[in-house]
């Protein structure tokens, strides 16, 4: 048995599924979201596209995120008009709720959870400074756990 997944998009399942880049419909605050990567994306986005990368896949959405230059601005981003720094609790509870939308409603990814039983999680491509990226490798595998926690005492209590 494996002990380490490493959550890779190339990966086996179910690390593959629980990939920022995988296609997991969700909803935040009314809108729809085709992965995560694509919501992560959006943050960078003018308000007025932000819906449209939210619609992209993963790959396309991180090539839209690469082209825009979000640390320039002291690490500010932005979602439906609200502003936070990369570096803030704000942020950070963003995307808690970003995560806990998606586990919530998107019975597959919680299965990806589930299916990874006690093992450890890892992310070996990710960057670990936040003003490299909009999601360290520390913060993606912190609230993995979190969520696989959460999908847990959810299925105890029905």
């Amino acid at each position: 048995m494996k002990l380490l997944f490493d959550i890779h998009s190339k990966g086996q399942y179910p690390a593959n599924s629980l990939s920022n880049f995988a296609n997991h419909h969700f909803v935040l605050d009314q809108v729809p979201v085709s992965c995560m990567e694509g919501l992560l994306q959006s943050l960078k986005a003018p308000l007025q596209d932000q819906s449209t990368v939210c619609q992209m896949d993963g790959h396309t959405a991180k090539k839209y995120g690469s082209a825009i230059p979000w640390q320039e601005n002291g690490g500010l981003l932005q979602w439906q008009g609200i502003y936070f720094s990369r570096y803030s609790k704000e942020y950070w509870h963003f995307l808690v709720r970003a995560y806990d939308a998606l586990a919530d409603q998107n019975d597959d990814y919680a299965q990806a959870l589930l299916d990874t039983g006690h093992r450890l999680l890892w992310h070996s491509i990710g960057r670990l400074r936040k003003s490299q990226t909009c999601l360290t490798t520390v913060e993606f595998v912190a609230l993995l756990y979190h969520e696989r926690r959460r999908v847990r005492k959810r299925i105890r209590r029905r």
